[in-house]
């Protein structure tokens, strides 16, 4: 794992939860002081997601599945993707649903989107497809994105047979990568748009990875191309911020703009890259996905409190803001460390036996055949 890019991934949660935590209470926006226009546009964090985990994926996998997709490979790669996601995704469904069942039973009203608590929602949710289907959602808010990123780990190693098999198919993955983003992304919600069918939001995790994985094909060109430089990826960052600020990044710039950023950070010697190589960082990282997930109903419990105890207007907005990001941080570590790496690690090792056992089984059968 590169450290760099380990440690990028907490920004990219941190850029969406400012974005969710400026709504501090229901209809009230507190607006940040000099970064604010750059915050609002706090959901290309998760564009920065996506683009860096088709590059990750890359990395990690590009020599298992370089020549062709085996049965055992695909069946380990899918375990191991699922064991990442679902102790932490379904850890945080259950949090919504038990509050939301509180609220019922204490309160004595129904939650506020009752249906993200339908049987379908439910069911979709606890086999992470509820992202993929016209009208479905789930109790978590940014679980859409959990449930998206599992539709792309199901393709990712046949696309990934394909890119390395000739050097132009990258160039291909990037341009479709960019148009299907300017399509989806130009002007569409990309949690509530939908076709006639599929929600058009599977569209922005396809564009995200599709030029992930074209910038890691690239990524050796570039860094040679780059020599000593050191700062290319402050000059990115740079780029970025100046037309977030100004709103001029549109998601399918802005996922070229990440795509760089990626590469430069994955270049040893490069000055940002050494910062965020830092332990401290690495570990805010590693936690970036608990922090994602249990943002949410950090915010809505604590709103839930503010509200009903009748101190809305009496705790000013960036108190309340500092609080959820406190209790959000203090939160993901717990998570992480309690549900996130144990339940990663159990699912893994479920899987190991099992094929473990498999193999032995045919052992028996191996030998009598001629």
């Amino acid at each position: 794992m590169i450290d760099s890019l380990t440690g990028v991934r907490f920004f990219a949660a941190l850029w969406v939860l400012l974005l969710h935590f400026r709504e501090y209470q229901v209809d009230r926006i507190w607006k940040f002081p000099i970064i604010d226009p750059f915050v609002a546009q706090g959901t290309l964090g998760v564009d920065l997601f996506f683009v860096l985990s088709g590059f990750i994926m890359s990395h990690v996998y590009h020599e298992v599945f370089r020549e062709r997709v085996t049965k055992a490979s695909y069946r380990g790669f899918i375990i191991y993707r699922v064991a990442r996601l679902y102790p932490v995704h379904f850890a945080t469904f259950a949090m919504m649903v038990g509050m939301a069942g509180a609220q019922s039973l204490i309160i004595g009203s129904p939650p506020a989107h009752p249906e993200r608590y339908s049987w379908l929602a439910v069911v979709t949710t606890l086999t992470m497809t509820h992202d993929w289907f016209v009208g479905i959602y789930t109790p978590n808010m940014p679980a859409w994105s959990v449930s998206s990123e599992f539709a792309a780990y199901l393709f990712f190693p046949f696309l990934m047979v394909l890119i390395s098999k000739q050097r132009w198919v990258a160039s291909v993955y990037a341009l479709a990568g960019f148009l299907i983003l300017f399509v989806v992304r130009g002007s569409l919600d990309p949690e509530t748009a939908s076709g006639f069918f599929f929600k058009l939001s599977l569209g922005r995790i396809a564009g995200g990875f599709l030029i992930g994985m074209a910038a890691f094909q690239i990524a050796p060109a570039i860094q040679r191309w780059m020599g000593q430089q050191r700062f290319w990826s402050l000059a990115s960052v740079a780029g970025i911020f100046a037309l977030g600020w100004f709103n001029l990044l549109p998601a399918a710039v802005a996922a070229l703009f990440f795509a760089a950023l990626i590469i430069f950070l994955s270049c040893e010697n490069d000055l940002l890259a050494g910062s965020l190589a830092s332990r401290p960082i690495v570990y805010l990282g590693e936690i970036s996905y608990a922090l994602y997930m249990i943002h949410w109903p950090v915010r809505t419990v604590i709103r839930t409190a503010i509200e009903k105890s009748g101190l809305s207007g009496s705790i000013s907005p960036p108190i309340i803001i500092l609080v959820y990001s406190a209790v959000a941080l203090i939160g993901a570590a717990l998570l992480h460390a309690f549900v996130e790496k144990p339940g990663r690690r159990l699912i893994r090792n479920l899987a190991d036996r099992s094929a473990r056992k498999s193999q032995s089984a045919m052992e028996p059968v191996k030998q009598t055949l001629p």
